[in-house]
Parts: C-alpha cells; sequence; structure tokens
C-alpha cells in the first residue's frame, strides 16, 4: 500500500540485536517481561504452546488495559519490536522460544481490543507483514514467521472499528484493496487466520465505503458440496433484502466454535429470532437441514499450505469443513425450538453427520455433537426418545458414551432410572393399539403395526372395501398429497422406532429388570406402540411366593394353557427368561406360540442358554468355550458397539496394540464382562490403513473392580446373555461362515480353521436352529427329499446329495464331501416359511439353499451349475 501520506515501514536487514536487550532499558519492554512472566507461571502444561498463553492470565496485562492509549502504544512497542519479541527468523517450530509464543498472544490479544489506532496504521503493519514474510530472513535456522501465523483477521476487525468512528480514507480503502490481491487469500491454511472470512470483510468494508446498501457481510463458503450448493443455487434466486436474512443466520452459525454455544452465542441467537421472526427462522432452518439430510459423498480437491510449501490431494467428503461449522452453528440457533419436526431433523442429522466416509471418518462430528448438545437441552419425551434410538442407531462408541451419560443425566434430574426414561418416552405417533386410521376425503388410509420394521398400509373406499393404491385425486390435490408424503414419512419412521425398541427390550433380558404389573401394563403391553412387541412376549409374573409365565392376550394375561392369570396389587414382571425354567416348560411354551402363530420379536422361547460347564468350574474365572475363533475385526466391533461393548479396533502401527480386552457394563449390576481379543504381525493380515482384517478370540471373565469373579458366582441370567453375545460375536463375524474364503486364508493355520468351524460341532445359536427346523420341516414342501442328521441338514436333490451346515450355511456334496460355494446374494429367501422369532437370517439362508438344491436340476447360475457336475 503506497499513497501519500502513508506510514510505509520498509523492510530491512535483521538487526543483530537479542530479544532481552530489546526488553531492556525502556518501560514497555519491563512491562512486555511482567506481562511474559506472569503469562508463563499461569500456564500449567510444560510445553506451553501458542494458544494455551492466555494475557487475561497476567495482572500487569490487565493493569495496563485499564488505559486504551497506553495499551495502543504497547501495540506500537510491540510491532516496532516484532523481529526480536515476537517473530525472529526461526528454525523448527518445535526449537523455538516459548517467550516468543507469549509474544505473540499479548500481540493477538492487543488486536482483538478496542485501541485507538487508525486505520491506515493498521494496515501499514499489514503491509509491512507481508514483505517480512514474502522476504525470509536470516538467523535460527533461517525460517520466518508465516502470514497465517499473525492474527490478520483481529486486525481487519481493528480496521473496521477505526472505519466506524472516521470514514476511510482513500489511502486506507487502497490498503484493503492491496489485501485482496495477496496469494494468501485463497489459500486454506493447516491452521491459523481464516483467510475466506477477511477477504469477505474486507470486501464488505470496500462495498460499504463505495455506498452500497448492504448492510450484512455476505457468507461466501457455501460451496464445495452438494449440501452447500443447493443453498447456494436458492440463495442466488433470492432478492437481495431476503438473501440478507440469509447471510445473517449463515455468519452467526458460521462463527459456532467449541464443544457447546456461549451464553453470548445463544444471546446472539435470541436476537436474530427475535429480528427476522422465530416462525421464519424455524421453517429456513429445517429447510436448509433437509438438504443436509440427503447431501451425498463428493470427491473434493484439498490444498493447503505448510511451511510454505502448498499440499494438493484429493478426499471424500459429505460435508465441507465449513459446512461441518455451518450445520452446528445452525443446530446450536435451534435452541428452544420444541417442535417435533425441528427435534426429528436435528436427530436425523446427527445419525447423517455419524455416517462413515471411506479413509476420512465421520462424516461430520463437530455436527453430530451439536446435535447431541440440543437434544439434551431440549425438554419433553420427544427429545429423549430420539436420544433412545441414537444409542442403537449410530454405532461409534464415542458418541453412545455420550448419549448414555446424557440420558443418565436427564433421568437423574427426573429422580428415575435410565431404563425406566427410555420406556417411559416412547412415543405413540397417535396410534391406538398399534393402529391408525387417516382420512382422505372419502376414503381412510389404515396403518397397521404388524412387528418391528414391518406396516401395513390399506386404502378402503367410502363403502369399507379395499383399494389395492391410492386413490388418484389424492395426488392431484396438493394438500392431500403433501398429507401423504407426511403420513409415509411417520410410517419409515416408527419402523426405526421399533427396530429400536425392540433391540432395547432385547438388551434388558441381560438387566433382570422386575417391574411392578401396572408399570408394564402402562409402557409396554398397554402402549399403543410398544403393544405389538410386548404382547408377543413372554412376562414373569409374581404375586407373593408363586411365579407364572404368562403373555397378554385379549386384554388379560394367559398362562401356557390359556387359562386367566390372577393379578394382585402387588404382582411383579420380568422378562421370562428359559434359563429360569425346565426343558419342559420351556417346549411347553414354544408349543403354545406356535398353536397361536405369534412370532416373537426377538429370540425368547428359542433363546440360547449357557450354563457354567465342568470346564469352566476349572478354570473357575474364566471361559474359554468363546475362544480360538479367527473373527473379522470391523464386523466384529460393529456388532460389540451395537451391544454396548468397548473395544478400539487394533492395528499395525506405533502405538497399536496385539491384545486387547473388550468390555461391557451393566445397568444393575456392578460386574464387567471381559473379553480378550489378540491378534498377529502376518503381512497379509491389515489394510490399507493399518487396521487388522482379522482377530483371533481368547478367554471370557467377569470382574468387579480389580476382582476377578468366579464364574459360578455370577448372576446365572447374566452370564447366559454375556456367553451368548460372545457366541453371537463369533457366529456373525467368523471367518468360516465366508463360502468364499475356503482357499483364500492368508495362512495354513487359518484355512485350517475355516474347515474346522465351516463344517465342526454346532454352537448355541446353530442348536436353537436345529430345534426350530425339527419344528418347521414336516411343514415344508421339502419334507419328503430333507431330513437332519447331526449337525447337518441333508437334502436328496435330482442330481446329488447336499449337506447343508446348521451353523455356518456352508454346503457339502455327497459322494466325498465336495465343497459347494453358494454365496448368499445367489439364494432367494425362503419364502412363506413361518418361523418362530425374527432375527436369524442364517436361518432363511438354511432354508433357502435347501430349496434351491431340492429343485437342483432347475438352477441356472453357471458357477454353481458347474459345481455338481464335476
Amino acid at each position: 500500500m503506497t499513497g501519500p501520506g502513508t506510514p510505509v515501514e520498509r523492510v530491512s536487514p535483521v538487526p543483530k540485536v537479542s530479544r532481552a536487550d530489546a526488553l531492556s532499558g525502556t518501560d514497555f519492554g519491563r512491562l512486555v517481561q511482567a506481562i511474559d512472566a506472569e503469562m508463563a507461571a499461569a500456564c500449567e502444561d510444560e510445553y506451553g504452546y501458542r494458544y494455551q498463553f492466555r494475557p487475561s492470565d497476567s495482572e500487569s496485562y490487565k493493569e495496563v488495559m485499564k488505559d486504551r492509549e497506553k495499551a495502543a502504544d504497547l501495540a506500537r512497542f510491540l510491532f516496532k519490536n516484532r523481529r526480536q519479541i515476537i517473530a525472529p527468523v526461526r528454525g523448527r517450530q518445535y526449537d523455538w522460544d516459548k517467550s516468543l509464543w507469549r509474544g505473540f498472544a499479548i500481540f493477538t490479544g492487543l488486536m482483538r481490543s478496542a485501541l485507538p489506532l487508525g486505520a491506515e496504521e493498521i494496515l501499514s503493519w499489514l503491509t509491512a507483514l507481508k514483505r517480512d514474510c514474502d522476504a525470509g530472513g536470516e538467523g535460527r535456522g533461517g525460517r520466518h514467521i508465516r502470514l497465517n501465523e499473525w492474527p490478520v483477521g483481529f486486525m481487519v476487525q481493528a480496521v473496521e472499528r477505526a472505519g466506524k468512528k472516521e470514514p476511510l480514507s482513500e489511502n486506507a480503502l487502497e490498503g484493503l484493496r492491496e489485501l485482496l490481491t495477496w496469494k494468501e487469500m485463497t489459500r486454506d491454511n493447516y491452521y491459523g487466520t481464516d483467510f475466506a472470512k477477511v477477504r469477505t470483510r474486507v470486501e464488505y468494508l470496500i462495498g460499504a465505503a463505495a455506498g452500497a446498501k448492504t448492510e450484512v457481510l455476505p457468507y461466501r463458503k457455501l460451496s464445495g458440496d452438494h449440501f452447500g450448493e443447493t443453498l447456494e443455487t436458492e440463495l442466488n434466486a433470492l432478492p437481495p433484502d431476503e438473501a440478507a436474512k440469509w447471510h445473517r443466520v449463515f455468519n452467526l452459525a458460521s462463527g459456532a466454535s467449541g464443544s457447546k454455544p456461549t451464553k453470548k452465542y445463544l444471546d446472539h441467537a435470541r436476537e436474530l429470532k427475535d429480528d427476522l421472526g422465530k416462525d421464519w427462522v424455524r421453517s429456513h432452518v429445517q429447510n436448509w437441514m433437509s438438504h443436509a439430510l440427503t447431501a451425498g459423498t463428493v470427491e473434493v480437491r484439498r490444498a493447503q499450505t505448510f511451511e510454505d510449501q502448498e499440499y494438493v490431494w484429493s478426499e471424500n467428503t459429505v460435508f465441507t469443513r465449513s459446512n461441518v461449522v455451518l450445520l452446528k452453528g445452525l443446530v446450536w440457533i435451534c435452541q428452544g425450538f420444541q417442535d417435533a419436526r425441528t427435534i426429528n431433523l436435528v436427530a436425523d442429522l446427527c445419525e447423517k453427520s455419524m455416517t462413515k466416509v471411506p479413509g476420512v471418518g465421520s462424516a461430520a462430528q463437530a455436527t453430530a455433537n451439536a446435535c447431541l448438545w440440543y437434544l439434551e437441552v431440549t425438554p419433553g419425551a420427544e427429545a429423549t426418545a430420539r436420544l433412545s434410538r441414537l444409542s442403537t442407531a449410530i454405532k461409534q462408541k464415542t458418541v453412545q458414551k455420550k448419549v448414555a451419560e446424557i440420558v443418565a443425566r436427564k433421568a437423574d434430574a427426573a429422580g428415575i432410572t435410565t431404563i425406566q426414561l427410555a420406556e417411559r418416552v416412547v412415543p405413540t405417533y397417535g396410534l391406538t393399539m398399534g393402529e391408525k386410521s387417516v382420512a382422505f376425503d372419502d376414503y381412510t388410509l389404515s396403518l397397521r403395526i404388524e412387528g418391528p420394521g414391518k406396516i401395513t398400509q390399506t386404502w378402503f373406499r367410502p363403502d369399507g372395501s379395499v383399494q389395492k393404491t391410492a386413490p388418484k385425486f389424492v395426488s392431484a390435490k396438493t394438500s392431500l398429497k403433501d398429507r401423504l408424503s407426511r403420513i409415509k414419512a411417520e410410517a419409515a419412521t416408527i419402523k426405526k422406532v421399533l427396530t429400536s425398541q425392540r433391540d432395547r427390550i432385547d438388551r434388558l433380558f441381560a438387566e433382570d429388570v422386575e417391574w411392578p404389573l401396572d408399570e408394564v401394563e402402562a409402557h409396554y403391553v398397554g402402549h399403543d406402540l410398544l403393544c405389538r412387541i410386548s404382547e408377543r412376549l413372554i412376562w414373569d409374573l409374581q404375586t407373593g411366593s408363586t411365579r407364572t409365565g404368562a403373555i397378554w392376550r385379549d386384554g388379560v394375561w394367559q398362562d401356557v394353557t390359556g387359562a386367566k392369570v390372577n393379578t394382585a396389587d402387588d404382582t411383579t414382571a420380568r422378562l421370562w427368561h428359559p434359563i429360569d425354567r425346565d426343558t419342559d416348560r420351556v417346549m411347553a411354551w414354544r408349543i403354545r406360540l406356535a398353536e397361536l402363530e405369534i412370532v416373537q420379536p426377538t429370540k425368547q422361547a428359542f433363546r440360547e442358554v449357557y450354563h457354567v460347564t465342568d470346564a469352566e468350574r476349572s478354570t473357575r474365572i474364566y471361559s474359554n468355550r468363546m475362544a480360538a475363533h479367527m473373527l473379522r475385526q470391523h464386523q466384529m466391533a460393529t456388532l460389540m458397539a451395537a451391544r454396548g461393548w468397548r473395544y478400539r479396533l487394533m492395528g499395525a502401527y506405533d502405538d497399536g496394540v496385539d491384545d486387547q480386552w473388550a468390555t461391557k457394563d451393566f445397568v444393575t449390576s456392578d460386574l464387567t464382562a471381559e473379553y480378550l481379543l489378540h491378534t498377529n504381525w502376518d503381512e497379509d493380515n491389515w489394510n490399507d490403513a493399518g487396521i487388522y482384517l482379522y482377530v483371533g478370540t481368547d478367554q471370557l471373565r467377569f470382574s468387579r473392580g480389580t476382582d476377578r469373579v468366579p464364574l459360578e458366582e455370577v448372576p446365572p441370567r447374566l452370564l447366559s446373555e454375556t456367553l451368548r453375545e460372545a457366541d453371537l460375536f463369533v457366529g456373525v463375524a467368523s471367518v468360516g461362515n465366508d463360502p468364499a474364503w475356503a482357499d483364500q486364508g492368508p495362512t495354513p493355520e487359518a484355512r485350517n480353521y475355516w474347515q474346522s468351524y465351516s463344517f465342526g460341532e454346532l454352537d448355541g445359536f446353530a442348536e436353537t436352529r436345529r430345534e426350530v427346523l425339527q419344528a418347521v420341516l414336516p411343514r415344508l414342501r421339502i419334507r419328503d427329499v430333507a431330513h437332519i442328521e447331526g449337525r447337518f441338514l441333508i437334502v436328496d436333490g435330482r442330481l446329488n446329495t447336499y449337506k447343508i451346515h446348521l451353523g455356518s450355511s456352508n454346503v457339502l456334496m455327497a459322494p466325498g464331501d465336495r465343497y459347494l460355494c453358494i454365496v448368499p446374494g445367489r439364494v432367494t429367501t425362503a419364502g412363506q416359511v413361518a418361523l418362530p422369532f425374527e432375527g436369524d437370517t442364517r436361518l432363511s439362508v438354511i432354508l433357502s439353499k435347501a430349496m434351491m438344491l431340492a429343485d437342483d436340476d432347475k438352477i441356472e447360475a453357471p458357477d454353481i451349475v458347474s459345481q455338481p457336475k464335476r
């Protein structure tokens, strides 16, 4: 920047003056030393990086700030002596004298304050800094301070403050125009000054001086992803007055920093909502969030400057960094909005933000954290219900932990347990005992819950007859069309809620919760949404010393014979568990449920049970029942996270580990379950990110604090459920389940394990499948060509005889037990086979393979047909 009267400091060789010499002999030098020492003493971190030093920790700094003229002179002193006090040419960042960081902190603090400094003076400083950085220098290894390390943004704000007191001169405006020509203005730096924000503010100042009518800084950081480009397109089509409202919201939202909003931020948000209108802000933020929920993954070019070198690369992303912050701020602005649509949009955005992007991680972790904050501070059952759903919908353990902490705080505030809170906030969505009717003029759309994830939608004509599709007039009338869209969206939400509630109830089997009967009737069998799940479960009712298994049917409790169960005011209820009953009673309930054609939402009557074995009595404090298996680590980790286990992926990197205890705590017990996993250093056992592909299983044990608990002292239900989960991890994640893995194992040992697991002894889940197949096989069309023999379902096809393993579902052909590879994608569904419970996809695969192989002469897939002919 040049011009008449413009104070320009020319760059001269760095004087051979030490920092100590520069500070000695002057009042300001001694003041800087005092502030320096007080900041150093207040910093608890021995390393003391720049951002950890705060001038506000210094009493000397506070004192000088009482005299703004003196503070301005201190800023002038620091800048004049910057090459000795703040920014001498230096070597590696890590070797830099920490006193220089403190010098930076003092200067930055002064630039943030309203000091009597002129616009041209500050701009001359910026010009001098730019020349310093461009010129480089000597000494201390020959590396200079980069421009983005200086508080350029605060200095431009100081220019703006000066311009409010006195119109900017032509020299000042010329200096601002010069700033826009700097190459740094287009760079995305790894840290330091956000030059995009600086550029926007400079353009605003120039425009305001030229008489532009805008009173709002334009927000220009939307582009770069689908979400931002959609908003940018809508924004560009708006008239100036309406666009200015968008810019105001975006400018506030883009300033969101920290883990939660400050009082000052929320005050600004409240003022903005009052000014623009709460309904306007609410509807627009809802619209913007809706766009975020539909955003897809894009490949973006990244360019950042570090150590004066620009680095360019490409990566996948859903939201740019700036849009992650923007969404975070928009969520914070929603504080105080308690309507169902806002709550559900924020919760959906939380799920969207935790979507995994390959090679990157979560799509927007900071936005997800903001969503959790909003759901915590928003009162009412709706927000808590969505938190409960997030605990199962999101698998990342960090988010699960935060959700658990938030729910615990809400429960404490209400004076109830987390289990009670979770069951009391389940929404009904206007249903009446699982059903709902919506009028469309004279036609009616009926919604009926059939089970978790299944809702039937039926249209009825005015005369009560059924119509297969929606009436044509619905799509022709905007109000009816919108109503139908809302109903469909609500039905989709109900499906998700039912699935999460089923999973919540399934986890209660391990907790062994006991309820007063009236709570079960209010919050479960009598709940308008949960009734469709709860009425299909068996409940253990206890009155005095009498215990009776019962189901809720036709408005009364019935025992296994169908007789009414009499209850009293003191009757309690628990979830019935087969480990508490003898085999005859379990079989009686299985028969009763089959007679009633009840499909249980989760395994109960057919639930696997695990008693302490003689081998476990011998080992005493640990079980080897689930040891020596080879599992896919990522799949296992996902399963663990969904069931409340804490586990961190193991990798072949500097701080990786070779062994790890996966752990799980319980709400109603002080015990902790621990499952040992280990890996090896086989060179084919990790992916590009250095994460092990496979891990081995070892012992499982229980602890109370630091004490190991003998297995026989663990409550039978808790022990059984924990071993069942470990069995599930093995049963789902074992490489032995993969039909294509037979010849792909990285080592001979791994291939031997595959052969052993694929066709070896049955685990608890496979034993249950055998029992179910024995019950349903006589009702299937393949009953004359199929039978169970040991651990296999034998199928006599027209070309060959096949043996389907009841554990892995892998297939052998007779004669000679030749392996037949059939991947599940080649198998059709099992048709209308009535199974006694939902959720066992392996059983469906076994039945589908059996039906296909029974007609093996009709198989057309070449990769399957060629194998029996060998």
